[in-house]
C-alpha cells in the first residue's frame, strides 16, 4: 500500500511539471488562451480511466485507473496563477 501511495506521489509531481512545460510551451506561442487549452486537454484525456474506473473489480485495476486519472488531474496545478 505505501508502495502504491508513493507511485501517486510520484504521478502527481509528475503531471505538475508536465502542465507547467505544456503551458509554458503554448505561451511561447503568443497562444492567449494557453492556459484554457491545457485545462480542457487533461480533462478529456481524464475521462477515459474515470469511466474505467466503474468497471474495475479488483483493485489493482481500480488503482492504476485513478492513478491515470490522478495524473492528468495533476495538470492544471502546473498552470501559473492568473
Amino acid at each position: 500500500m505505501l508502495a502504491q501511495m508513493r507511485s501517486f506521489i510520484d504521478r502527481m509531481m509528475i503531471s505538475l511539471m508536465c502542465g507547467g512545460l505544456l503551458a509554458d510551451r503554448r505561451f511561447s506561442k503568443s497562444t492567449t488562451d494557453a492556459c484554457s487549452r491545457v485545462i480542457l486537454l487533461p480533462m478529456a484525456c481524464m475521462l477515459p480511466y474515470a469511466a474505467m474506473l466503474a468497471f474495475a473489480n479488483t483493485v489493482a485495476p481500480g488503482l492504476a485507473c485513478l492513478t491515470g486519472a490522478i495524473f492528468f488531474l495533476g495538470f492544471q496545478g502546473g498552470l501559473p496563477e492568473a
